[in-house]
């Protein structure tokens, strides 16, 4: 006789002890609780209207609309206190006495967040299925619209969780918002896709245009950067837990550089072996999208992350700088990484045949230099008092509102006021972006050769400040040694 399976009453010992405390948490909140059951009332609402209804267009409409907000706005907001209500609130304490990485936490905040989205997002499957026997159904176009959302809430849930770590309300909230503007443009593609049958088709026609395994290819590439983007939001907050040194210093900065390479030797593939017979246009926008813009994107967060790191106590030891945590080997990671976007546009340039790319330059300098910009200004008394990445974000927030500012005073000035403004926009790199973006002028090459050699010497300011702290932090520990006892 056999005995029957023993029932599932509980998580499987396998599991992090951290993902098992927050899954419980998380499943008994009231909050996941009335959201779910809200969600289900609707939708099922909705299924019976769409049962008993002939335009079918109207409804299905509502129903995508229903699920981005769920999928991209209502769950992965849960994140946006994660980290901070555990430092407030003192749990954080036992936490450290068990000695679990900092690396580990942040990830188990974050599985519990998205495995409560998979949650949802198994449990429509029963609406799926009616409205699929209804008619009217693409399953590719569906399947693309649903990826699309949940790969979006995993990388919302991922940044909200990374910068909750923030005490400061502010820049917790500047953060949501970027990260709304970035799961908004994700909310559009999905319901574009699924509910316009031009925009859907024309998504299928690119996405198959030369081939199943290119589209598994393309479709393999935006999972390893989404992944990617993933992880450096989680290392964001690992890196800021008080009292917990970061356990993925080194991790961070191989992958980062793994990745950069990456990303550098796949625009210069494209540009050399035009795979599929790419066209010189088609090549351009490919290595955009697949290239460049992700390692420019990379690299401004990289450098919020890795240039706002808190220089560790002196120990005793061998000195090693770009393994140590801190914000001056993170100015020379970044210098480093930045190679990467710089191959990317010049691959990019050598698939074009513009005759200038002055301009282009001083767009990517610009951006790669803004992220060291905080370290070479003054810290007054009430700056001192935050954390570096708070500082990090109010700097670039304060900068990027007198950028637009003065955009928004050259469109307005005479045309020939407007090559004032332009010079004065390159005083800083936040600045210098919105110049080359915004201010029209017939000296506009000048003004990007200058652009360029401005953003060298705040480049030179952010070594020299790194090197003098560098040879601080070597001293110190060079002292250590010198007064570390004999065995």
């Amino acid at each position: 006789m056999t005995t029957p399976l023993p029932a599932l009453r509980d998580f499987s010992d396998r599991l992090s002890p951290m993902v098992v405390k927050e899954m419980r948490q998380g499943l008994r909140t009231r909050f996941f609780t009335a959201a779910l059951i809200l969600f289900h009332v609707v939708l099922g609402c909705l299924m019976m209207a769409y049962v008993s209804s002939l335009d079918h267009r109207q409804i299905h409409e509502m129903f995508w609309t229903i699920i981005s907000v769920t999928l991209l706005a209502v769950l992965p907001s849960r994140g946006f206190d994660a980290l901070h209500a555990e430092i407030k609130d003192g749990t954080l304490d036992t936490l450290l006495l068990t000695g679990m990485p900092s690396f580990r936490i942040v990830w188990g905040k974050w599985v519990s967040l998205f495995s409560q989205t998979l949650l949802v997002t198994g449990s429509l499957l029963p609406y799926m299925i009616v409205r699929y026997q209804f008619g009217g159904v693409e399953i590719v176009r569906e399947l693309i619209s649903l990826a699309a959302l949940v790969v979006g809430s995993g990388l919302a849930t991922a940044s909200l969780v990374g910068l909750s770590s923030q005490s400061l309300k502010l820049v917790r909230l500047l953060a949501a918002a970027l990260t709304g503007i970035g799961v908004f443009a994700i909310g559009i593609f999905a319901y574009f896709t699924a509910c316009n049958q031009s925009a859907g088709q024309e998504v299928v026609r690119a996405l198959t245009a030369y081939g199943l395994p290119a589209a598994i290819a393309i479709l393999l590439w935006l999972l390893l950067l989404a992944v990617y983007l993933g992880y450096v939001f989680l290392g964001v907050g690992s890196a800021r837990l008080p009292g917990l040194p970061d356990s993925h210093a080194l991790v961070k900065r191989k992958a980062a550089f793994v990745m950069m390479i990456v990303l550098g030797a796949v625009s210069w593939w494209i540009h050399l072996a035009r795979p599929g017979g790419l066209s010189g246009y088609n090549a351009q926008n490919v290595i955009v999208w697949a290239s460049f813009l992700p390692s420019l994107l990379l690299v401004m967060l990289l450098g919020m992350d890795l240039c706002t790191e808190e220089v560790p106590p002196a120990s005793p030891g061998r000195f090693s700088f770009l393994s140590r945590p801190g914000w001056p080997s993170g100015v020379f990671i970044i210098l480093g990484l930045s190679v990467s976007p710089m191959l990317s546009h010049e691959a990019l340039l050598s698939t074009t045949t513009r005759s200038s790319s002055l301009m282009s330059w001083h767009f990517t300098t610009s951006f790669l230099i803004a992220c060291l910009l905080p370290l070479c200004l003054p810290t007054g008394p009430w700056l001192a008092r935050i954390s570096p990445l708070s500082r990090w974000w109010l700097v670039q927030m304060v900068l990027g509102i007198l950028g637009f500012l003065l955009v928004a005073t050259a469109e307005a000035a005479r045309s020939s006021d407007r090559i004032f403004f332009g010079y004065l926009g390159l005083v800083t790199p936040v600045t210098s972006l919105f110049t080359t973006i915004g201010v029209r002028t017939a000296d506009r090459e000048s003004i990007s050769m200058l652009g360029i050699v401005a953003n060298s010497v705040w480049m030179l300011i952010a070594v020299l400040f790194a090197c003098g702290r560098l040879n601080r932090h070597r001293r110190e520990c060079a002292l250590l040694n010198d007064h570390e006892p004999y065995a």
